[in-house]
């Protein structure tokens, strides 16, 4: 497995995702990888720990437009987790993930960790009434609260950015949220 990587849109949320980024990054000994639209951003979370920033590029804004990049490349490198927050963006972005990645899915997180063999993750049941810890194996998407870690604290670090080309094989579905209106050609 290739590495933990993070998404949100929201860069103090990715860097409050970036907090438990790095613990796992220690327990399974493998990079740290988060997502971001600019260079400037990706920079600001190689500061807070990442490894490396990867440079999306953004059509009209919609999920659909950057979540073929991520999946192509997760299909190539196979990550051991990914982090999302848990926002309306976040869920969308984590159910295209799962339909096509061979990953478990889990919503609602509010902590995980690693215990050597698996996930532990912390989440609401029930309605919010309960909190269970459940085990979950490798590999995982997981959505995260969006408050449930504190920011990283940005230091000076070395890392890499990478900047990713659309893949839409150049082809880009023009969507609306829930309604898919045609299709954009590169050509």
């Amino acid at each position: 497995m290739a590495g933990i990587w993070i998404f949100s849109e929201k860069v103090e949320i990715a860097k409050r995702l970036i907090t438990l980024g790095t613990e796992l990054r220690q327990a399974l000994g493998q990079p740290l990888r988060v997502f971001c639209f600019e260079a400037k951003t990706g920079l600001e979370y190689i500061d807070c720990g990442a490894d490396e920033g990867m440079i999306l590029r953004e059509y009209l804004g919609y999920t659909v437009s950057y979540s073929q990049s991520i999946i192509q490349l997760a299909l190539r490198e196979e990550p051991a987790v990914i982090l999302l927050d848990d926002t309306l963006r976040g869920r969308d972005l984590a159910m295209a993930l799962a339909v096509r990645l061979p990953m478990r899915l889990v919503h609602d997180a509010l902590q995980a960790g690693f215990d050597g063999k698996d996930l532990l993750v912390k989440r609401k049941v029930d309605g919010g009434g309960m909190v269970l810890t459940g085990r979950q194996s490798l590999p995982a998407i997981i959505t995260l609260a969006v408050d449930a870690y504190p920011a990283a604290a940005d230091t000076e670090r070395a890392g890499r950015l990478i900047h990713m080309p659309l893949n839409s094989g150049g082809r880009t579905p023009l969507m609306l949220p829930g309604l898919m209106l045609g299709v954009l050609s590169d050509e």
